[in-house]
């Protein structure tokens, strides 16, 4: 009877197919978790499917939104660090939302083609977050190119941090003509924390061995008149402001939740990802990351696996036709739940039980 406006999807990655090309047809608008699904041909039929209906299909990338990497691109704008050509990250979080903070950097979202190169060794067994253990290690080389020129490289072993590998939120360093921005994970227990810098090379150090002088970025973690700075930045937990003192003078960068009395900076990205999903279903400024957006990051990975099989070959995007690694995993799918996972009224049926791990 659809007595609801809009839905959220929060069930497991292999659900998502199903329950958004229902609730599509059913004239819902609805937000998904990510990964937006299992395949690319899944991710364009969704998307198509909504589109067909007149329906918003939102999906809830948040990464990119990070009060960090938000505050960087804002300092980026300013010119102070020149133009930017390169982004690479390492041991950050992977997959589309990795790809989506590539996407963001490159300001020209859609990626022309990627290369990628997959090695895999065995590994103590381990126990992970969200109890997955595992007994191998899978190292991913991944690159993706736009038409700007502009290049975002991807790399890691392990994203959580196990095994003494760079910890979250990774290492990362925005590159641009004539400094860099650098946030660098320091911990690697729980809760992460991180400390970034602007490296900015004058026209003076340019002349020299163009040695780039370093501004540090602080956070204030609470909004109280005499709360004090801090050099490392939680990835999790309240945070009020984010500063920097640079040549030109001091920049900040107000969490914008805060008026919501949403204190905590990872739940402040999450409240702004539901926040472009609510100007998709009421019709008001553009969304930050659209559908195609989300495509597009599935896309990217999908380039990834075929790259990996073709030992890094360059693969062009947009990717034509159904490809071939998403017809295996469909197959796998199909002996793991006994259905076809295209077929949307037998994926429904299939219970998801709170204890379920992919």
């Amino acid at each position: 009877d659809r007595p609801m406006e809009a839905a959220l999807l929060v069930t497991p990655e292999e659900s998502h197919h199903s329950l958004s090309i229902f609730l599509s047809r059913a004239g819902v608008h609805h937000a998904c978790e990510t990964p937006m699904a299992s395949t690319l041909i899944q991710a364009r039929a969704m998307a198509a499917e909504a589109a067909k209906a007149g329906v918003a299909l939102h999906v809830n990338e948040q990464f990119f939104r990070r009060d960090l990497l938000a505050f960087s691109r804002q300092i980026i704008a300013t010119g102070a660090i020149g133009e930017v050509g390169r982004v690479v990250i390492h041991g950050g979080h992977g997959g589309p939302h990795d790809n989506s903070i590539l996407m963001a950097y490159a300001g020209s979202r859609r990626p022309v083609a990627v290369n990628a190169i997959e090695h895999v060794m065995p590994v103590a067994r381990h126990k992970e977050l969200y109890n997955r253990w595992f007994e191998e290690e899978h190292y991913l080389l991944r690159a993706v190119h736009f038409s700007s020129g502009f290049l975002g490289v991807n790399t890691a072993a392990n994203h959580k941090g196990a095994l003494g590998r760079q910890s979250r939120p990774g290492y990362m360093e925005v590159q641009g003509a004539r400094g860099t921005f650098i946030e660098s994970g320091v911990r690697a227990e729980w809760p992460w924390m991180s400390t970034a810098e602007i490296r900015i090379a004058s026209a003076a150090d340019m002349q020299e061995f163009s040695y780039a002088k370093r501004y540090p970025l602080h956070a204030v973690l609470s909004p109280a008149p005499d709360a004090a700075r801090s050099s490392e930045i939680p990835y999790h937990g309240d945070l009020a402001s984010l500063g920097v003192d640079l040549p030109g003078g001091q920049m900040t960068y107000a969490n914008p939740t805060l008026g919501q009395g949403i204190a905590d900076n990872y739940i402040s990205s999450v409240a702004l990802a539901t926040l472009d999903f609510v100007r998709a279903v009421r019709g008001g400024t553009p969304r930050e990351f659209s559908t195609d957006d989300a495509v597009a990051t599935m896309e990217i990975e999908t380039g990834f696996r075929l790259s990996a099989a073709r030992n890094g070959a360059r693969i062009e995007l947009p990717l034509a036709g159904d490809p071939a690694v998403d017809l295996e995993d469909h197959e796998a799918l199909r002996k793991k739940h006994g259905r076809d996972p295209l077929d949307v009224e037998a994926m429904i049926d299939l219970a998801f039980p709170k204890t379920y791990v992919g």
